[in-house]
């Protein structure tokens, strides 16, 4: 195989992982904005019903269980998308730095760690996901994803007696 089909290959991989990150990212903003629309929508109705709301003791435990259910299932699903978004990104890079290599113009990469071997992760299962909760902490775009809803969602079942104080 000649060096400039190789090089060709490694390029369409490299885009092909690019492809699927901003694919990616566009799902991702998508969730995040109707997930905040939805917060932003409970915090209203509480606030415009602060004081008229009354539900049996079961009813609030169900409403909360309920609600504590899906943003869990929101951030779990946010680390799952960011392990898939790292993979996407090292793939890309990957096959990049395969086609300077060939291209025989190689370009100066200052990895955080040489030798630390990174290879692909693989999403594990659903609730296995929360070992790699570190990642909400990698860059300051995953931090408001998962954030801002985290403290909405906070905001929302606080207790009524907290309310009442505000």
């Amino acid at each position: 195989m000649s060096d400039k089909s190789k090089f060709q290959k490694m390029l369409r991989l490299a885009e092909f992982g690019a492809k699927r990150l901003e694919e990616r990212r566009s799902v991702e903003f998508r969730i995040f904005i109707s997930y905040i629309t939805l917060l932003v929508l409970a915090l209203y109705q509480l606030i415009k019903q602060q004081n008229s709301i009354s539900l049996e003791l079961w009813e609030g435990i169900v409403l909360y269980v309920l609600a504590l259910v899906m943003h869990t299932i929101y951030v779990i699903w946010q680390i799952g998308i960011s392990i898939a978004m790292d993979n996407d990104s090292y793939r890309r890079n990957f096959y990049l730095e395969a086609a300077e290599d060939i291209s025989g113009h190689r370009l100066r990469y200052d990895h955080e760690n040489p030798n630390s071997g990174r290879r692909i992760i693989v999403i594990k299962h659903y609730w296995q996901q929360f070992l790699h909760l570190g990642l909400i902490w990698k860059d300051w775009s995953r931090l408001l994803l998962v954030g801002i809803p985290t403290i909405l969602f906070s905001i929302i079942v606080l207790p009524s007696e907290i309310w009442t104080t505000l």
